[in-house]
């Protein structure tokens, strides 16, 4: 099964909001650009298995609930 990138984008932005996360705050907790974090938000591109990883400790949840797939 695929991963659906624009509804993981949108569940990354859900769970930022969640947590009161800014871009910003984690781009610099993941030591990455801002850009990159907008492009996964956005549906653009996934993060790495390495971001993922970070991300799900970050927002708190398991990597199944933060990656959709179809």
């Amino acid at each position: 099964m695929p991963v659906n990138i624009v509804k993981t984008g949108k569940r990354i932005s859900q769970l930022m909001q969640q947590q009161g996360i800014t871009a910003y705050q984690l781009s610099q907790r993941l030591s990455i650009s801002v850009q990159a974090i907008y492009k996964w938000t956005h549906g653009q591109s996934l993060p790495d298995i390495d971001h993922m990883i970070d991300l799900c400790e970050i927002l708190g949840v398991a990597l199944e609930e933060l990656i959709i797939v179809d």
